[in-house]
């Protein structure tokens, strides 16, 4: 019995170091990307909006842990990881001309695009199916908190849940990606071709909590926009569904 418990416990302490050192890679590897990346934002960004790189922001009301849930990059390992996502240069930022082909609306007498003048993302290669295309990052808020950190005019909110049925939204109002260039697919496309989409990964155990006797989660969270069951083909404008309650929202403006 002791030799097999010496063996376990062996075990266990090689399985604890080899995690250790994996962990210490990923931090060296990411802190190795953000020093070679100056997360410029890319052209065409709108002044006074602050370009996220790596993760969501949190809110001043967001309790803590939900910016643990919501405001973390995931580990190097994971397609959610921000460099992963840029090491792949999937899309580009695109000002919209007369030229620029789209598939207007039925019945509609438009000759142009309907966003001309205006930016919008487009595939810069290939885009394989269900894949990852760009993630959604912003403030990430409690719903409904129009006298705090919420935009109630925000046409850039997308709403999550947290685990404990928090209602939440992250908006890219006032900060965000690339994400806020994908136009909704009416009067562009037949159908959209990127869909909003949540991610999740395990907790990076490198991530040092301000508040050492609040219980990390298990999962970090966030939203993210994937390619459908199709291919999207190289200069291709990529478009989502904004909702029907979206453009209701807009008419009674």
């Amino acid at each position: 019995m002791v030799k097999k418990e010496k063996v376990k416990r062996g075990k266990e302490s090689l399985a604890s170091n080899k995690e250790e050192k994996q962990v210490s890679l990923d931090r060296n590897l990411d802190h190795l990307a953000r020093s070679a990346d100056n997360i410029l934002p890319p052209p065409h960004w709108p002044e006074g909006v602050v370009y996220l790189g790596w993760h969501s922001q949190p809110s001043t009301k967001l309790p803590s842990i939900q910016h643990l849930t919501f405001c973390v990059a995931p580990r190097l390992a994971y397609e959610a990881h921000p460099s992963q996502i840029r090491a792949r240069q999937w899309t580009e930022v695109r000002t919209i001309t007369a030229s620029t082909a789209f598939i207007p609306a039925f019945g509609s007498s438009l000759t142009t695009h309907p966003a001309v003048g205006q930016c919008g993302l487009f595939a810069r290669k290939t885009i394989p199916p269900r894949t990852l295309v760009v993630p959604s990052y912003g403030l990430v808020h409690l719903a409904g908190d129009e006298e705090g950190d919420e935009d109630a005019e925000s046409r850039y909110d997308a709403a999550i849940e947290a685990d404990d049925g928090t209602k939440l939204g992250i908006d890219a109002t006032r900060m965000g990606t690339e994400a806020r260039f994908v136009n909704d697919y009416r009067g562009i496309l037949q159908r959209p071709n990127l869909f909003f989409q949540e991610w999740s990964a395990p907790f990076p155990k490198d991530v040092l909590c301000a508040k050492p006797t609040l219980k990390p989660p298990s999962q970090i969270r966030g939203l993210a926009m994937y390619s459908g069951a199709h291919p999207i083909s190289a200069g291709t404008e990529l478009c989502v569904s904004y909702g029907k309650g979206w453009w209701a929202a807009r008419e009674r403006d």
